[in-house]
């Protein structure tokens, strides 16, 4: 995938899960990706495994998480909540809005986000952030 076959790889993915067009999602070759923002943004139900995508060439992360906020009466938070912690994030720059109204609760200690720029409300109203 590139950066544009992957938004149209997930959109299919998003509309349908048991289509397997491009088999399962963890496994995608994602090495030439470099803009992940927004990937599954408002994607509430998204919850799977991605523990194995190589994200070593990208650059950007912006709102690839972030959950839809619609009030306190309806909570919509984005349900990702994966371990994602093996990822290489050493070129992202933009990691803004990446969580923001999640539900996202897993360990990224050991990035280095020495590169990254803007964090601006990464985890804003992420809820339980540890």
């Amino acid at each position: 995938f590139d950066d544009d076959t992957i938004r149209d790889a997930i959109n299919i993915y998003l509309n349908d899960p048991d289509s397997n067009v491009h088999g399962p999602i963890n496994c995608w070759d994602t090495s030439q990706v470099t803009n992940m923002s927004n990937l599954f943004a408002f994607a509430v139900s998204f919850d799977e495994p991605l523990g194995c995508w190589d994200t070593s060439n990208v650059t950007t992360m912006e709102g690839m998480f972030q959950g839809p906020r619609l009030g306190a009466e309806n909570d919509k938070r984005s349900y990702f909540n994966q371990d994602i912690s093996s990822w290489d994030v050493s070129q992202v720059t933009d990691m803004s809005y990446m969580f923001k109204d999640s539900y996202f609760n897993h360990s990224i200690d050991v990035w280095d986000v020495s590169s990254v720029r803007s964090m601006k409300e990464m985890f804003a109203r992420s809820n339980p952030f540890s």
